[in-house]
């Protein structure tokens, strides 16, 4: 059998809106961090842009943009 997990009136759930300004902030937070490494010169990871790189960066985008719609319904 599975428990029910109670409801706790104090919390409210987010809404689709603020979580999605909560990942706009971290994003930005994460940009940040990763503009000071290369400012600082530490490179972990090649950066290459070219049409393919672009494409997989659009295909990604979307994927995470569908899943989320999908979550939401």
């Amino acid at each position: 059998m599975t428990e029910q997990i109670p409801e706790n009136p104090e919390i409210e759930p987010l809404t689709r809106t603020q979580v999605l300004v909560a990942m706009g902030v971290t994003a930005l937070v994460l940009l940040a961090i990763s503009k000071t490494c290369l400012l600082l010169g530490v490179n972990l990871l090649p950066v290459s842009w070219n049409p393919r790189a672009l494409l997989w960066g659009v295909a990604i985008a979307l994927g995470i943009t569908i899943a989320s719609s999908l979550v939401y319904r």
